[in-house]
């Protein structure tokens, strides 16, 4: 009975080894885990903002004006919007390509989170300065609890 329960456990570290190794050798997986963090990077600066708006302290940022800051948000989520349908297709038909999908994605999240905070340390109104974050946290959010889903659909 205990070689059995032995040989048992022996044989369960090295399956779970294996899963592993085979989760960690998966193509795409790094990218797709690159992207992650790319995201999480972004989220962090975005709160990091937030919590300074909040507490008065968010310096205007001098990269541009407004309306500057104002086009460059317009254009990250008129980018990440034109990518949806093409992750949608990818998750239907093209399995393969979803970790492609999720990076590319993932590129807009910073310039997302840049336009939005220099857009808010232009705005006066606190309430403004959080409407803005809040939009912006929750496309964040949305993607955050999409990406890793996307990305282990990649090793099925």
């Amino acid at each position: 009975m205990q070689l059995l329960i032995t040989q048992a456990k022996a044989v369960s570290n090295a399956v779970k080894d294996l899963l592993s190794q085979v989760k960690e050798n998966v193509p795409g997986q790094k990218p797709c885990e690159q992207a992650m963090e790319k995201l999480r990077g972004a989220q962090t600066e975005l709160e990091q903002a937030a919590i300074s708006a909040t507490a008065g302290q968010l310096k205007p940022l001098e990269a541009t004006n407004l309306k500057g800051y104002q086009e460059q948000l317009e254009s990250a989520t008129i980018e990440i919007k034109d990518l949806i349908e093409p992750l949608a297709e990818s998750a239907k038909s093209h399995p393969e390509r979803l970790g492609h999908n999720v990076v590319t994605m993932s590129l807009y999240f910073e310039p997302l989170s840049r336009a939005t905070i220099g857009a808010a340390s232009k705005l006066t109104d606190m309430t403004r300065q959080q409407d803005l974050f809040s939009q912006a946290r929750t496309l964040m959010e949305a993607m955050s609890d999409m990406a890793p889903v996307l990305c282990v659909d990649t090793t099925a």
